[in-house]
């Protein structure tokens, strides 16, 4: 998919414009909401190194593809209840994982970094890793099919390392990504060498980090939506309520899911 020229990259986030709505009724899904059942289910999988992971599965059709959503640091798969389920009417199935570096978000515990810290596993961030890649081979087990990875600040970041070389990773969102495992990992370098297809987005504090660490990546790879406006959420916050602006987000990630 091409970036999106700047009058409609860069849209004014104050209110929806004409060419705004138009796009999103043209790209709406074909299945009416309402007749679509969507079955969620708490599910288990162990990574490489014997942890038990937990994730939310959202569960539509068998022939679907999936989307892999991972959280922000401190959270948990909870992040994700509302927004698994408009992308699962978007004709994708979802898993919601718990990684072995959170807490909680809301009511819903992590249930994975409760037991990595019972069990003396480490919990850094770049740790995480191991679980997005054992997340990627359970979906793949489930349908056959490459899978979509979206990621929240340092599970952005992870996200992109671990589609980096595995062609079982169709394409990546990245949420407000940065350089958080310097001097092991530059995201930078890494960007540099994109070869599928990647979504990024952040907050209006972010644009000029972001616009850096994304300057040397193919275009025909890149889909870089920057808000206008002032937008002060990142990471997943951007497409949650929280966030004022949400459906300018919502609109750039739709015509990027329709482009795969």
């Amino acid at each position: 998919m091409q970036k999106f020229p700047d009058s409609v990259t860069y849209w004014n986030t104050g209110k929806l414009s004409f060419l705004t709505i138009v796009l999103f009724i043209f790209f709406l899904p074909v299945d009416h909401a309402g007749a679509q059942i969507i079955r969620k289910s708490k599910v288990t999988f162990l990574a490489a190194d014997s942890l038990l992971i937990t994730a939310d599965h959202y569960y539509s059709r068998k022939d679907y593809p999936y989307i892999l959503l991972f959280h922000t640091e401190k959270a948990s798969r909870g992040e994700f209840d509302s927004i698994a389920t408009r992308f699962a009417r978007m004709k994708y199935n979802c898993l919601a994982v718990d990684m072995r570096s959170g807490e909680n978000f809301g009511y819903v515990d992590n249930e994975t970094a409760k037991r990595a810290r019972s069990r003396g596993y480490s919990t850094t961030l770049s740790e995480g890793l191991n679980d997005i890649k054992a997340a990627i081979a359970y979906a793949v087990k489930l349908s056959g099919q490459p899978v979509v990875l979206l990621g929240s600040s340092s599970s952005a970041s992870l996200c992109l390392l671990a589609a980096s070389d595995n062609p079982q990773v169709k394409a990546v969102m990245a949420f407000s990504p940065g350089e958080f495992f310097k001097p092991e990992l530059e995201i930078t370098e890494l960007a540099a060498n994109i070869s599928k297809p990647v979504f990024v987005t952040c907050s209006d504090s972010e644009v000029t980090w972001i616009k850096e660490m994304f300057a040397e990546t193919d275009d025909k790879y890149l889909d870089l939506f920057l808000p206008s406006g002032q937008v002060n959420e990142r990471g997943t916050d951007l497409l949650t309520p929280k966030n004022a602006e949400r459906d300018q987000y919502w609109l750039a990630v739709l015509i990027f899911i329709k482009s795969l």
